[in-house]
């Protein structure tokens, strides 16, 4: 009982009122002590998670720019390797059409050149010692695959012939113009819209009204539109002089523009006659024509059985990258000369 009494004696003395309040003072200066250091603490967890989120970025950055720097170098690698390759094709062209130049005649399609590569290994081209000495890179170009092909340039109406060097229309030309219009069903306006720039622009002494077309495409320069120039790419071509038509390797929608006074049907006679016997000169396709053979030998159109203009095309697939190109050759006797590429 003496102890309980001197408890509350104690406990209602000032002494004891400022033991307690000097031990609030205390539990609230180290409550505050411990919320600074807790939050010391999320400051510097927050620094350091934005320190590797930012050094993280950083690096996938620079990994993505120097994948992007090895994604270009590889392809342009193969680029390269591929150009080199197709020129070593186009070179191997231009062996065969001189070969063929330098046995002379005419020009058909039963010859080497008319024949297409299909799509083959290019160790089928190297053969077995060209495979051997190349045996440390035989992997790689098995994987290789060339194809291409040569087409006679002269095997269709050339553009440039519908107006001579002074700028004069070529009337006959442009009547065969006119009758593969008609039966290809194209509006002639265009074609008189074509000749009129054509001759505008070869004329001397006159500022051209248009650029000198070099490629089929370019004929929308001359006003044509491109859907009609779409539908004519089988059967005309724009060379840099004037040819005569291949009775040899035309079409038969060619040859019936050509021909004067022949019909649709004379024109597949002379295509499915030279299959078994190429035509050596006009007279032998006159024959094949009968009555109708007249158009061909006096003919105002330029006509023949030869030819020396060429494309040469190849495709070579490797890896992930196709590439395809095309030579425009022009052959004489002793050269085979690259005129322009595309």
């Amino acid at each position: 009982m003496m102890r309980a009494e001197r408890s509350q004696r104690f406990a209602g003395c000032p002494e004891r009122r400022q033991f307690k309040v000097l031990q609030g003072h205390a539990a609230g200066k180290a409550a505050r002590r411990l919320r600074g250091i807790r939050g010391a603490t999320g400051a510097a967890l927050l620094a350091a998670m934005l320190t590797v989120s930012l050094v993280a970025t950083l690096a996938s950055a620079a990994l993505a720019i120097q994948w992007r720097g090895y994604e270009v170098e590889k392809a342009v690698r193969a680029r390269l390797q591929a150009a080199w390759l197709l020129r070593g094709a186009v070179d191997r062209a231009r062996l065969i059409l001189g070969e063929d130049a330098r046995s002379g005649g005419v020009d058909h399609l039963a010859q080497p050149w008319a024949i297409p590569v299909k799509e083959a290994k290019l160790t089928d081209f190297l053969g077995t010692n060209g495979a051997d000495q190349h045996g440390d890179y035989r992997d790689s170009l098995e994987a290789v695959f060339l194809s291409g092909e040569i087409t006679d340039l002269q095997s269709r109406l050339n553009v440039m012939n519908l107006v001579t060097a002074d700028g004069f229309v070529s009337w006959p030309d442009y009547q065969a113009f006119q009758r593969l219009f008609a039966y290809l069903n194209l509006p002639s306006t265009e074609l008189q819209r074509a000749i009129q720039s054509l001759a505008a622009s070869r004329s001397e002494g006159r500022r051209p009204a248009s650029l000198l077309p070099q490629r089929l495409d370019q004929l929308v320069w001359l006003g044509l539109s491109a859907e009609t120039v779409a539908v004519l790419k089988p059967y005309v071509i724009v060379l840099p002089t004037r040819t005569a038509l291949n009775l040899n390797t035309a079409s038969p929608e060619a040859m019936y523009a050509a021909i004067e006074d022949a019909s649709l049907g004379d024109a597949r006679r002379l295509a499915a006659a030279r299959l078994s016997a190429p035509f050596r000169t006009l007279g032998e396709a006159a024959k094949v024509l009968g009555p109708a053979g007249d158009s061909v030998t006096q003919s105002n159109i330029a006509l023949g059985v030869a030819t020396d203009y060429f494309q040469i095309a190849a495709r070579l697939q490797m890896d992930d990258t196709t590439v395809e190109q095309r030579w425009v050759v022009q052959r004489t006797v002793s050269t085979v000369q690259l005129l322009w590429m595309e």
